[in-house]
């Protein structure tokens, strides 16, 4: 007999039950789609070098900036990668001037002079209209900063004569991923310090409703898993730090009774 899957969207609930204080991380799978790059930059203040670097440019890759304006009247930021410009990844990340007050002012409320900078279709989106994310972060007041020439620099240029600029504090990188991240596939992770950890998940897969109503854990050796109909299942395990004589024990329980008990060890009974 074939068995066929049947078209439509499969969900999934995950329940972190323990450790019960844990860090959630939630991500992108890394997948190539042209956006790996070599990039350069460099910030300039009166044409003198303030900051520079370069380093590959994809999923990850991103430098923090922070350097000193006071009585500069120009910044001018250089950017250069040796990719097609058909796929266009690079920005400056949340950049701002801190004024001598403490103010912080936003590049994108500010009149910039663009050289040879590929536009972007808005403030904080992408070149294709998706968010912007350097190494995973989100950037939501970004500044296009791909060069529309594959190995030329393309520059944006900053009048600070009546800001009364004190620093330049930008990060800078290439997006991923690009445009709409809907179908991207997403990567969910659970992490912890310790000098050991054991991790007890539930994860459940379903086309239509779900039937788990909550999840709690006792300990790292044994998990309670709710259902919707009023049923209760105990998993316990046991030989998990060592990883010998391993058991596991599912009981189900209904109205305080119980059902049924299965155990199962790692000898196959």
């Amino acid at each position: 007999t074939r068995i066929t899957g049947t078209d439509g969207v499969l969900k999934m609930d995950v329940y972190n039950a323990w450790p019960k204080q844990r860090e959630v991380m939630l991500g992108t799978l890394p997948e190539a789609h042209g956006v790996n790059r070599k990039f350069w930059y460099t910030v300039k203040g009166d044409g003198n070098v303030l900051a520079e670097g370069k380093f590959g440019a994809w999923v990850l890759g991103r430098d923090e900036i922070d350097v000193p304006l006071e009585g500069l009247k120009t910044l001018t930021l250089v950017t250069k990668t040796d990719a097609d410009p058909k796929k266009k990844t690079i920005f400056w990340g949340n950049p701002v001037i801190v004024t001598q007050d403490g103010k912080e002012i936003a590049l994108n409320d500010l009149d910039l002079s663009c050289d040879q900078i590929a536009k972007v279709p808005g403030i904080g989106k992408d070149y294709y209209g998706g968010p912007v994310k350097i190494s995973g972060r989100p950037m939501a007041a970004s500044v296009g900063a791909n060069p529309m020439s594959k190995n030329a620099e393309g520059t944006i240029t900053v009048d600070l004569s009546k800001l009364n600029a004190a620093r330049f504090k930008a990060f800078v990188g290439g997006d991923y991923p690009l445009g709409n991240e809907a179908e991207r596939r997403k990567s969910l992770s659970f992490r912890t310090k310790g000098k050991q950890a054991q991790f007890l998940t539930v994860v459940e897969p379903f086309e239509a409703d779900s039937v788990v109503k909550n999840v709690t854990a006792s300990s790292a050796n044994e998990v309670t898993v709710e259902l919707k109909d009023g049923r209760t299942h105990v998993v316990k395990f046991q030989g998990l730090e060592k990883g010998e004589n391993l058991e596991v024990t599912v009981q189900e329980f209904k109205d305080g009774k119980l059902l049924r008990e299965e155990a199962h060890d790692n000898s196959g009974n």
